[in-house]
């Protein structure tokens, strides 16, 4: 029995280190004739794994910033666990911004179509030159991971 899931038109994956900010742009030409488009960016490691260091490196940032600021216990542990590594997508469809995603999830499933498209996109045929622009921010941990698959919708 033949797959119903589609292959992928275009897979890449990557890792940051620690520290990492940027943006990472990815550019293809798609086929002819594609029904609909999904683009499912996932990365690992959102949270931070050396809270200690990270717990030191917050109050030190504290008695630079506000000198004489005194924060509890709780305070200083909610801070420490608040930063996370953060990467958000935008998508471009020959050279047009067709829509960002810019959502607190570990995987952001995009699909396009000529009539419909998910939260932050706009409904188009997908066609012609696809750019698929990472925006990393504050990454956190060495090693994180990071995939962008491209492939046509399931109709």
């Amino acid at each position: 029995m033949a797959s119903t899931i589609p292959h992928p038109l275009y897979e890449i994956s990557g890792a940051l280190c620690k520290g990492f900010q940027g943006h990472i742009a990815y550019t293809t030409v798609l086929p002819q004739r594609l029904a609909g488009l999904e683009i499912c960016v996932t990365f690992d490691k959102r949270e931070p794994e050396q809270e200690p260091l990270l717990r030191a490196a917050c109050a030190a940032a504290i008695r630079q910033n506000e000198p004489g600021l005194e924060l509890t216990e709780q305070q200083q542990s909610f801070l420490s666990r608040s930063p996370k590594s953060e990467i958000n997508v935008s998508v471009f469809l020959n050279g047009q911004c067709v829509g960002s995603a810019h959502r607190n999830q570990l995987t952001k499933r995009i699909v396009l179509a000529p009539d419909a498209a998910c939260e932050g996109f706009v409904a188009c045929r997908p066609e012609g030159v696809l750019r698929v622009v990472l925006h990393v921010l504050n990454v956190l941990n060495d090693d994180t991971h990071y995939t962008v698959c491209v492939k046509e919708a399931a109709q």
